[in-house]
C-alpha cells in the first residue's frame, strides 16, 4: 500500500499550509533510521500543525507515528498577485527530468493523458508490483511482525492478505487492504474532533470507485 498518508491534505479548522503540511505529520518509522525529533522554533507554527491534535491523537499503529516537523519562517513574504489564477499546474516528480502541465480543468495532461500523480496512475503503480509480487500458499502465509503487532494491541482489527486476483479490484477496496493506514486514519480524524477543530471533510464515496484503465503500460512510463 501507499506508505504515505497522502490522503490527510485536508483539514477543518487549519489553513491550506497546515493541511499541506499535517499531511507529513503521520509518516513510516524506518527501523533504527528515524530522523531526530527536533523542537519547532515556531510555536504558533507547531500548534497549528500538530500541537492542537498531540494530547488528543490516541495511539497509531505501527509503522505510523505523530512527526514534529521542524518549521522556519520565510526572509519575506510573498506578494500577492490580483490577477486570475491559471488555468494549469506544473508538477513533477524526483525521477522525471521535466516537469507535467496540468490542465485544471479535466486534471489531465494537454494531451488527455493521466498524470503520473493522478490516482489512477498510482493505482495502476501499485497494481503492476502487487501482481508481480512471489505467490505465498495461504498455508505457508506468515504474518510479518506489524500484523502480529495489530492483532495484539487491536483484536477487532485483523490484516488483509492481498487476493491473487487483482482484475476488478475498486481503488477504494484496494486500499481497505492496509488495516494500519485505515486504523491510523480513523483516530487522527477523532482527534480532530476531540479537540474541537471541526469534522473531517469527506468526499463522496463514489469518487474512489474506480478500476485501473491504464493496462498493460510500459514500466518505463510508470514509474518515468
Amino acid at each position: 500500500m501507499y506508505r504515505e498518508m497522502s490522503s490527510l491534505c485536508a483539514c477543518n479548522g487549519l489553513n491550506d499550509c497546515a493541511a499541506a503540511l499535517l499531511s507529513r505529520t503521520l509518516r513510516i518509522q524506518r527501523g533504527d533510521h528515524d530522523e531526530d525529533v527536533v523542537p519547532c522554533p515556531d510555536m504558533k507554527a507547531f500548534m497549528a500543525i500538530c500541537g492542537r491534535t498531540e494530547s488528543f491523537l490516541s495511539l497509531l499503529p505501527p509503522p505510523f507515528r505523530l512527526q514534529r516537523p521542524l518549521l522556519a519562517r520565510a526572509a519575506s513574504a510573498e506578494a500577492r498577485s490580483p490577477a486570475r489564477a491559471p488555468s494549469f499546474s506544473v508538477c513533477w516528480c524526483s525521477t522525471t527530468p521535466m516537469p507535467e502541465v496540468i490542465n485544471a480543468t479535466t486534471g489531465k495532461l494537454e494531451s488527455g493523458q493521466p498524470s503520473l500523480l493522478c490516482k489512477q496512475s498510482m493505482f495502476a503503480r501499485w497494481q503492476y508490483l502487487a501482481q508481480r509480487l512471489p505467490l505465498v500458499s495461504q498455508s505457508h502465509r506468515e504474518v510479518d511482525s506489524h500484523a502480529k503487532l495489530l492483532q495484539e494491541t487491536e483484536p477487532g482489527v485483523e490484516p488483509a492478505h492481498l487476493p491473487q486476483n487483482l482484475d476488478g479490484m475498486l481503488y477504494n477496496e484496494a486500499k481497505q487492504l492496509c488495516p494500519t493506514y485505515q486504523l491510523a486514519k480513523t483516530r487522527l480524524i477523532d482527534a480532530f474532533e476531540k479537540a474541537k477543530l471541526g469534522r473531517w471533510i469527506k468526499k463522496p464515496i463514489e469518487q474512489d470507485q474506480f478500476v485501473c484503465e491504464i493496462t498493460n503500460a510500459d514500466p518505463n512510463a510508470l514509474f518515468a
